[in-house]
């Protein structure tokens, strides 16, 4: 996902204080994700379990909150990962700054 789209993702998902659903999650998730039709089913079985992963509080909700926070702790760990791996666009303090 591009930095634009993400922060097109957090204006939308911003206007509910609340958090969102697993329905408005995957209708969410599926139409900023690029993919080919005939991935649509698998794409939506992974944005189920990515929902229950990042909703770490357990109240059949995301918060954008929660959402920001699981996408920072995904890029410290391919960083991390990658020996070397220079810090920009990319590094989780740009993502903060952004959001």
């Amino acid at each position: 996902m591009r930095i634009d789209e993400f922060k097109r993702l957090g204006k939308i998902w911003t206007g509910r204080p609340e958090g969102i659903g697993l329905a408005h999650f995957m209708l969410l998730i599926c139409n900023f994700a690029e993919h080919q039709p005939e991935e649509r089913l698998n794409l939506m079985i992974g944005t189920t379990k990515l929902f229950t992963e990042i909703d770490v509080n357990g109240d059949g909700t995301v918060e954008w909150s929660e959402f920001v926070q699981y996408v920072n702790d995904q890029v410290k760990t391919v960083i991390n990962r990658r020996p070397g791996y220079g810090f920009g666009a990319t590094s989780p303090n740009y993502l903060i700054k952004i959001v």
